[in-house]
Protein backbone atom coordinates (compact mmCIF):
# COMPACT_ATOMS: atom_id res chain seq x y z
CA UNK A 1 0.00 0.00 0.00
CA UNK A 2 2.78 2.44 0.98
CA UNK A 3 4.68 1.60 -2.21
CA UNK A 4 1.62 2.54 -4.28
CA UNK A 5 1.39 5.89 -2.47
CA UNK A 6 5.12 6.48 -3.00
CA UNK A 7 4.77 5.59 -6.69
CA UNK A 8 1.81 7.96 -7.09
CA UNK A 9 3.74 10.73 -5.37
CA UNK A 10 6.69 10.13 -7.69
CA UNK A 11 4.41 10.02 -10.74
CA UNK A 12 2.77 13.29 -9.66
CA UNK A 13 6.18 14.92 -9.45
CA UNK A 14 7.16 13.65 -12.91
CA UNK A 15 9.95 11.40 -11.60
CA UNK A 16 10.42 7.83 -12.72
CA UNK A 17 12.48 5.07 -11.12
CA UNK A 18 15.57 6.00 -13.19
CA UNK A 19 15.37 9.56 -11.87
CA UNK A 20 15.20 8.23 -8.31
CA UNK A 21 18.22 5.95 -8.92
CA UNK A 22 20.14 8.92 -10.35
CA UNK A 23 19.31 11.04 -7.30
CA UNK A 24 20.30 8.25 -4.90
CA UNK A 25 23.69 7.81 -6.57
CA UNK A 26 24.75 11.43 -6.00
CA UNK A 27 27.84 12.07 -3.92
CA UNK A 28 27.62 14.47 -0.97
CA UNK A 29 29.49 17.07 -3.02
CA UNK A 30 26.96 16.78 -5.87
CA UNK A 31 24.09 17.09 -3.39
CA UNK A 32 25.71 20.24 -1.98
CA UNK A 33 26.03 21.67 -5.51
CA UNK A 34 22.35 20.97 -6.20
CA UNK A 35 21.42 22.55 -2.88
CA UNK A 36 23.41 25.69 -3.73
CA UNK A 37 21.87 25.84 -7.21
CA UNK A 38 18.37 25.53 -5.74
CA UNK A 39 19.13 28.33 -3.29
CA UNK A 40 20.26 30.57 -6.16
CA UNK A 41 17.01 29.87 -8.03
CA UNK A 42 14.75 30.67 -5.08
CA UNK A 43 16.70 33.63 -3.69
CA UNK A 44 14.70 36.07 -5.86
CA UNK A 45 11.37 34.78 -4.51
CA UNK A 46 9.60 36.69 -1.77
CA UNK A 47 10.68 35.49 1.68
CA UNK A 48 7.37 33.76 2.45
CA UNK A 49 7.44 31.73 -0.78
CA UNK A 50 11.16 31.02 -0.39
CA UNK A 51 10.58 29.57 3.09
CA UNK A 52 7.70 27.47 1.76
CA UNK A 53 9.93 26.03 -0.97
CA UNK A 54 12.71 25.37 1.54
CA UNK A 55 10.26 23.45 3.74
CA UNK A 56 9.14 21.36 0.78
CA UNK A 57 12.66 20.56 -0.42
CA UNK A 58 14.33 18.31 2.09
CA UNK A 59 17.51 16.36 1.56
CA UNK A 60 17.99 13.24 3.62
CA UNK A 61 21.17 11.22 3.53
CA UNK A 62 21.42 7.91 5.38
CA UNK A 63 24.68 6.20 6.10
CA UNK A 64 25.38 3.17 8.24
CA UNK A 65 28.65 1.59 9.21
CA UNK A 66 31.35 1.42 11.83
CA UNK A 67 32.89 4.67 10.58
CA UNK A 68 31.31 8.04 9.88
CA UNK A 69 30.64 9.00 6.27
CA UNK A 70 33.82 10.20 4.51
CA UNK A 71 32.46 13.73 4.21
CA UNK A 72 31.91 13.78 7.99
CA UNK A 73 35.45 12.49 8.56
CA UNK A 74 36.66 15.35 6.37
CA UNK A 75 34.76 17.79 8.58
CA UNK A 76 36.37 16.27 11.69
CA UNK A 77 39.78 16.85 10.10
CA UNK A 78 38.88 20.50 9.59
CA UNK A 79 38.51 20.78 13.37
CA UNK A 80 41.73 18.90 14.14
CA UNK A 81 43.95 17.35 11.43
CA UNK A 82 44.35 14.00 13.24
CA UNK A 83 40.71 13.44 14.31
CA UNK A 84 39.86 11.22 11.30
CA UNK A 85 42.94 9.06 11.88
CA UNK A 86 42.04 8.73 15.56
CA UNK A 87 38.46 7.74 14.70
CA UNK A 88 39.66 5.12 12.20
CA UNK A 89 42.17 3.80 14.74
CA UNK A 90 39.39 3.54 17.31
CA UNK A 91 37.23 1.57 14.86
CA UNK A 92 40.15 -0.77 14.05
CA UNK A 93 40.76 -1.42 17.76
CA UNK A 94 37.05 -2.09 18.27
CA UNK A 95 37.06 -4.56 15.37
CA UNK A 96 40.05 -6.42 16.86
CA UNK A 97 38.23 -6.52 20.21
CA UNK A 98 35.07 -7.95 18.61
CA UNK A 99 37.11 -10.64 16.82
CA UNK A 100 38.82 -11.60 20.11
CA UNK A 101 35.45 -11.82 21.87
CA UNK A 102 34.08 -14.07 19.10
CA UNK A 103 37.16 -16.33 19.32
CA UNK A 104 36.80 -16.60 23.09
CA UNK A 105 33.09 -17.36 22.75
CA UNK A 106 33.82 -20.18 20.28
CA UNK A 107 36.52 -21.60 22.55
CA UNK A 108 34.14 -21.60 25.52
CA UNK A 109 31.38 -23.26 23.48
CA UNK A 110 33.80 -25.96 22.38
CA UNK A 111 34.89 -26.52 25.97
CA UNK A 112 31.27 -26.69 27.14
CA UNK A 113 30.43 -29.21 24.40
CA UNK A 114 33.42 -31.36 25.39
CA UNK A 115 32.42 -31.34 29.08
CA UNK A 116 28.85 -32.18 28.10
CA UNK A 117 30.01 -35.17 26.08
CA UNK A 118 32.30 -36.36 28.89
CA UNK A 119 29.51 -36.12 31.48
CA UNK A 120 26.99 -37.84 29.19
CA UNK A 121 29.46 -40.64 28.49
CA UNK A 122 30.10 -41.01 32.24
CA UNK A 123 26.38 -41.26 32.98
CA UNK A 124 25.84 -43.89 30.25
CA UNK A 125 28.86 -45.94 31.43
CA UNK A 126 27.61 -45.64 35.02
CA UNK A 127 24.17 -46.90 33.99
CA UNK A 128 25.70 -49.82 32.07
CA UNK A 129 27.88 -50.76 35.07
CA UNK A 130 24.88 -50.47 37.40
CA UNK A 131 22.86 -52.69 35.06
CA UNK A 132 25.65 -55.26 34.94
CA UNK A 133 25.94 -55.30 38.75
CA UNK A 134 22.18 -55.69 39.12
CA UNK A 135 22.13 -58.56 36.60
CA UNK A 136 25.00 -60.31 38.41
CA UNK A 137 23.00 -60.06 41.67
CA UNK A 138 19.93 -61.66 40.10
CA UNK A 139 18.00 -58.37 39.82
CA UNK A 140 16.92 -58.99 36.24
CA UNK A 141 14.23 -56.29 35.99
CA UNK A 142 16.43 -53.52 37.40
CA UNK A 143 19.50 -54.66 35.45
CA UNK A 144 17.76 -54.86 32.09
CA UNK A 145 15.93 -51.59 32.82
CA UNK A 146 19.21 -49.81 33.54
CA UNK A 147 20.90 -51.22 30.43
CA UNK A 148 17.96 -50.41 28.14
CA UNK A 149 17.66 -46.89 29.59
CA UNK A 150 21.37 -46.23 29.02
CA UNK A 151 21.26 -47.48 25.42
CA UNK A 152 18.10 -45.49 24.60
CA UNK A 153 19.52 -42.32 26.18
CA UNK A 154 22.78 -42.66 24.23
CA UNK A 155 20.90 -43.34 20.97
CA UNK A 156 18.57 -40.36 21.45
CA UNK A 157 21.46 -38.00 22.15
CA UNK A 158 23.56 -39.37 19.30
CA UNK A 159 20.88 -39.46 16.62
CA UNK A 160 18.93 -36.48 17.95
CA UNK A 161 22.08 -34.32 17.98
CA UNK A 162 22.78 -35.09 14.33
CA UNK A 163 19.19 -34.24 13.42
CA UNK A 164 19.43 -30.82 15.11
CA UNK A 165 22.68 -29.99 13.29
CA UNK A 166 21.06 -30.64 9.91
CA UNK A 167 18.30 -28.11 10.62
Amino acid sequence: MQQEKDKKAIDNEGLDSDDIKDLMSLTPEEVAELHNAANEVIEDLPEEKRKAVQRIVKITELYSGPLPHPSILKQYNEINPDFAERIISMAEKDQVHIIELNKKSLELRGRDNLFGMIFAFSIVIGAVILGAILLLNDKDLGGYGSLITAVIAAAVVFFGGKKDKKE
